[in-house]
């Protein structure tokens, strides 16, 4: 008969063989050759990516802050913080800054399109491309008064959080659409609401701080 103090260390020794990863971890390729084993959905399929594929995996989740346990999608906005400081510092003019987010947005479609195909997840909370590559939109015409007015970027970074928080209208809506588009554009039109208001509060508050 078998020694019943033995079954939970066999049952867990099964769970190890079966997931040599852990939950919630890619499964590893053994001998070079794929187990044949599929991950649960929301769970990225690493070991069998091409190396273009995990690049752009990289880029979607902003090299690894999308994987933040608490507020990804925040904490992955800080490289959209970053943009806006080297876009400000190359002063750029506003048609090439206009043009450069248009750019922006259009190249974040396909990144958060195929992030969201490894992952399996809709709109995946680690998938924060769109969060830092649509940021500048909020600072469209505003780059030029950053490094006078040391509030007007963590303003803005604020009120966009915000906004995409809200997902006034079209935004909601824009979200439900499948694929990147539908990743992107609710971010875009949240960038858009807060430029506004950035705007509205630097006219306000420009000679008073």
């Amino acid at each position: 008969m078998m020694d019943p103090s033995t079954a939970p260390q066999e049952g867990k020794d099964k769970l190890q063989e079966d997931h040599p990863n852990g939950p919630g971890e890619p499964l590893a390729e053994q001998d070079g050759v794929h187990s044949g084993r599929t991950n649960r959905p929301g769970e990225p399929q690493a070991a069998v990516l091409p190396a273009w594929k995990k690049g752009v995996v990289a880029l979607a989740s902003g090299f690894g802050l999308g994987y933040s346990p608490i507020a990804s999608g925040t904490v992955g906005s800080a490289w959209g913080v970053l943009l806006v400081l080297g876009l400000a510092w190359a002063d750029l003019s506003l048609p090439v800054y206009i043009g450069l987010c248009v750019g922006l947005v259009l190249i974040c479609i396909p990144i958060c399109h195929v992030a969201e195909g490894v992952y399996r997840k809709k709109d995946d909370g680690r998938i924060v491309a769109d969060e830092y590559l649509t940021f500048p939109i909020c600072m469209i015409g505003l780059t030029p008064y950053i490094f006078s007015h040391w509030w007007l970027l963590p303003m803005a970074f604020v009120s966009c959080r915000i906004f995409d928080i809200l997902k006034l209208p079209p935004a909601r809506q824009l979200e439900r659409v499948p694929g990147g588009a539908g990743i992107t554009l609710d971010d875009v039109f949240a960038s858009l609401y807060s430029l506004g208001a950035n705007w509205l509060a630097f006219m306000w508050l420009k000679d008073i701080l």
